[in-house]
C-alpha cells in the first residue's frame, strides 16, 4: 500500500512537473487520509484505549501505524468539573504520506483533533448553510476543487464579527499562478457565505469573558456527475497544500493544531479542551 501511496503522488507529480519544476512539487504534493473513532483518556492523561471507526477499510499500513503510536499518547484535559477524570471523546487524525525519494512513501499522524462529545458545545450551529460553488469557475470552466479554512471571530449574539482565510488546499494541478488564482476564487466563495452564518453562544462561553473564536473546513468540488454511495473514508486524497497565513488578531495560534483533521461543515475551537502533549510520529 506504501508502494501505492508512491504511485499516486507519481501520477500527480507527472502532471505537475511541466508547470512547477520537478523540485518544487515533490516538497508540495501530499496525500491525506482522514481516520476516525473513539479514544479513553485516563484521569492522569494517559489512553486507556481506542477503537477505530470501520477498520477494515483502513489500509494495513495505517493500522500498522496506528497501532504503534496511539498507545503511547499522553492528553492536557480540561474538564468541565476542573478535577481529573476520565474521558471518552471522538477522535479525527489525519495520517499524511509523503514521497521518500526512494519509490516509496513516508506516513505520519500529521493532525489530529479530540472533542469530548459529554461537554454541551459552547457554541452550535443555527445556520451554516454550505456555500455554492463558484460562478466564475463554473463559467470558466476551471474545475476548480479545494477544501478553504475558515477562522471566524463570534459576536456575544452568535454573529460574526471577523473571519480570515487560513489556508487553502488544491486539489487539483495547474501552473503556480493558476493555483493561486483557484485559491482566490474559492476563498472568496467561502468567505462571502461565512461571513452570513449565525451560531448561538452558550451562556457559559460568554461569562468566560474570551473571544470566540473557532475554525471551519468548506469543500468545494467540482464533480459534474458525482457516483451515488461513494465513500472516501480509507482512501487516499492528493492534494496541493497552499501557503497559511497567520491570523491577524492570534498570529500565536498554533497552525497544525488539528487544521488538517477537521471534517467539512464541523466547528474547532482554537483553544481545544483536550490536547495531546507531545506530536505524533511516523513511519
Amino acid at each position: 500500500m506504501i508502494r501505492a501511496v508512491a504511485i499516486l503522488l507519481g501520477m500527480l507529480l507527472s502532471f505537475s512537473c511541466y508547470a512547477r519544476g520537478p523540485g518544487v512539487v515533490r516538497k508540495t504534493v501530499e496525500a491525506s487520509m482522514q481516520v476516525t473513532g473513539q479514544v479513553v483518556i485516563a484521569p492522569d492523561g494517559a489512553l486507556r484505549s481506542y477503537v477505530l471507526d470501520n477498520p477494515g477499510a483502513l489500509p494495513v499500513e495505517v493500522r500498522s501505524l496506528l497501532e504503534l503510536y496511539l498507545p503511547a499518547c499522553e492528553f492536557n484535559v480540561t474538564t468541565a468539573s476542573g478535577k481529573p477524570e476520565e474521558v471518552t471523546a471522538k477522535m479525527s487524525l489525519q495520517v499524511l504520506a509523503r514521497q521518500n525519494g526512494k519509490g516509496g512513501s513516508v506516513l505520519t499522524i500529521n493532525d489530529s483533533n479530540f472533542m469530548d462529545p459529554d461537554t454541551p458545545d459552547p457554541i452550535s450551529i443555527v445556520d451554516m448553510s454550505p456555500p455554492q460553488y463558484p460562478m466564475t469557475a463554473l463559467r470558466l470552466r476551471l474545475g476548480l476543487s479545494g477544501t478553504v479554512y475558515v477562522v471566524l471571530r463570534l459576536n456575544p449574539d452568535g454573529s460574526v464579527a471577523d473571519t480570515h482565510v487560513e489556508q487553502v488546499n488544491m486539489t487539483v494541478i495547474g501552473s503556480e499562478s493558476g493555483l493561486a488564482s483557484g485559491r482566490s476564487i474559492l476563498a472568496k466563495a467561502a468567505l462571502a457565505k461565512a461571513r452570513l452564518w449565525r451560531f448561538k453562544v452558550s451562556a457559559a462561553a460568554l461569562a468566560e469573558g474570551e473571544p470566540i473564536d473557532v475554525r471551519v473546513a468548506v469543500d468545494f468540488k467540482f464533480d459534474p456527475k458525482p457516483l451515488k454511495n461513494r465513500s472516501e473514508y480509507g482512501k487516499w486524497q492528493a492534494y496541493v497544500p497552499g501557503p497559511h497565513a497567520p491570523i491577524p488578531w492570534r498570529p500565536e495560534a498554533v497552525v497544525s493544531e488539528g487544521l488538517g483533521a477537521m471534517s467539512a461543515g464541523g466547528l474547532y475551537p482554537l483553544d481545544p479542551k483536550i490536547k495531546l502533549r507531545r506530536p505524533l510520529a511516523g513511519i
